[in-house]
Order: C-alpha cells, then sequence, then structure tokens
C-alpha cells in the first residue's frame, strides 16, 4: 500500500494546494517522525534522501499513537504507514496528503502485549514457508 503524509484538519488548511514534497521541505508545518531505533525510520530517511527531502523533525517518539495525536492536534504532519493511521482517516483527525513517488512500506507487524494466538502463530509460521520458499527459489535461480 502506498504511504502518505498525513495531518491534522486545521494544519491542512493551511498548506491546502501543496504536495506533500512541498510540506516535507517546507517550514510551516513541522514533521513527527518514528524514533531513529524504528526500522520504519530507516525506510523513512531512506525514502526521504532518495527524493531529495529535508524533512523539519521536530519530535521522534517509538509509540506510534504519540506521533499520531501530535498530527491530530494539528502540531505537526506525521509520515507514517498507511495502515498505521486508517482509524484516523476514517474518523477525519487524519487528512493524507499523497506522495508524487510512492513509498511502499513491507514491514508486517504483528503487536499485542498477548502471547501469541493460534491465527497469529499459523501466520508467522506461513511467513517462515514463504520466505523459505523464495529464498531456494532465488538459490535455483542464482546455481541455473
Amino acid at each position: 500500500t502506498p504511504n502518505s503524509l498525513y495531518l491534522g484538519a486545521k494544519s491542512f488548511q493551511t498548506v491546502k494546494g501543496k504536495t506533500a514534497e512541498e510540506i516535507i521541505g517546507g517550514s510551516e508545518i513541522p514533521i513527527a517522525l518514528p524514533s531513529r531505533s524504528s526500522s520504519i525510520r530507516a525506510e523513512i530517511d531512506s525514502y526521504l534522501t532518495q527524493e531529495g527531502l529535508h524533512a523539519h523533525c521536530v519530535f521522534e517518539s517509538n509509540m506510534i499513537s504519540a506521533l499520531k495525536k501530535t498530527a491530530a492536534q494539528n502540531l505537526c504532519s506525521v509520515f507514517l504507514p498507511k495502515a498505521f493511521v486508517m482509524d484516523e482517516l476514517k474518523s477525519g483527525l487524519l487528512i493524507e496528503v499523497p506522495l508524487k513517488k510512492p513509498w511502499d512500506h513491507r514491514t508486517v507487524l504483528l503487536g499485542g502485549a498477548n502471547p501469541m494466538s493460534d491465527l497469529k502463530t499459523r501466520w508467522v509460521n506461513l511467513l517462515i514457508e514463504e520466505i523459505k520458499a523464495l529464498s531456494r527459489h532465488q538459490y535455483s535461480d542464482s546455481v541455473n
């Protein structure tokens, strides 16, 4: 799923008509990003570098809920995978500003504080089998 920049409704009104890239590179609305220790942040930084963008980051957190809340309260924009903000988009708390060149986030989250359920366990096992199959396929292609 392509991902975008997300803003609170009031913030969106101040930059309406601008592209996500203009907002990220501008100074009107700062950005909140996941902490540098997260794999998502590495993906974001890589994307921004590839696109020649410099984000004015004023807030970093490992807590995705804190990032979303700062954007919903119009304190900043947030650059996250779309799956993380679906509820806020549906409720109108956040507005999506699409990127010209999509950033495809490919990390699978199997979160939750509870021990893995049977469904999660089956899902993880399926993923492991798929990865093994891909590895075998890539190995056989490189040998041939």
